[in-house]
């Protein structure tokens, strides 16, 4: 389970390389979309309140569950008494207030996730997860798949023209409120492509200077920024 930590630590390449090296699947925070690319098979997606039946079956079913750079905030872990119930859960964050602050783990490491994610790589070994990765492969197939519609335009139809229509490098800026969630969840990130969005502060108005600043950083780029009306 990766959370805004790992970006913020620049260490999504090392993040990648565990879950293919330990052949583990992952899920991630609205803070930590884009960290694995949407393609990847070992990526379930977004956990949590807006996350799909897989993703959160996954996390209810682990016997472990590794949290790398994340809060359990109340969007990610809606019951935090029963969160992750059956799993071993291991967090490692920089920061110690946040160890055993939402749900109580087993073990934690506290440290920056490229420093913890650099020692911890030569220590895992590949393992066989056929069973495991079947059992999700079948909570896929009954997983919600939205359905086009040629009358009006939908949310997963209007992100997914905007993923057509734009480069690898593209920058994508939300501002809050069910478009951002939309875009969360269709936006077809790989590890170029960015999000950028204010996530738990819940920021109105985020995204127009959000989009600004992102395209003076970054101008060679497109920025694209898709707001709501309460965002304007």
């Amino acid at each position: 389970m990766f959370g805004g930590g790992v970006v913020s630590s620049n260490a999504s390449e090392l993040a990648l390389e565990l879950v293919e090296k330990a052949n583990m699947p992952s899920c991630h925070t609205l803070m930590a979309a884009g960290v694995i690319g949407y393609n990847n098979p070992l990526n379930l997606g977004l956990l949590g309140m807006h996350g799909g039946y897989v993703t959160n079956k996954a996390v209810d079913d682990a016997d472990v569950l590794i949290a790398i750079g994340t809060r359990f905030s109340d969007r990610v872990a809606l019951d935090t008494n029963d969160f992750a119930k059956k799993a071993t859960i291991i967090q490692i964050d920089i920061d110690l207030s946040e160890i055993n602050k939402n749900v109580a783990v087993d073990h934690y490491v506290i440290g920056d996730v490229k420093a913890v994610l650099n020692a911890l790589l030569p220590l895992i070994e590949n393992r066989d997860r056929t069973e495991w990765l079947k059992a999700l492969d079948e909570f896929k197939a009954v997983d919600y798949k939205p359905q086009d519609d040629d009358s009006q335009i939908l949310p997963h139809q209007l992100i997914g023209a905007i993923c057509d229509m734009t480069g690898e490098d593209t920058v994508v800026v939300t501002d809050v409120g069910q478009h951002q969630m939309f875009t969360t969840q269709y936006l077809a990130l790989n590890e170029k492509k960015q999000l950028l969005t204010s996530g738990g502060l819940g920021t109105m108005g985020y995204g127009f200077p959000g989009a600004i600043g992102a395209q003076i950083g970054n101008q060679d780029v497109p920025v694209i920024m898709i707001s709501g009306d309460g965002g304007m």
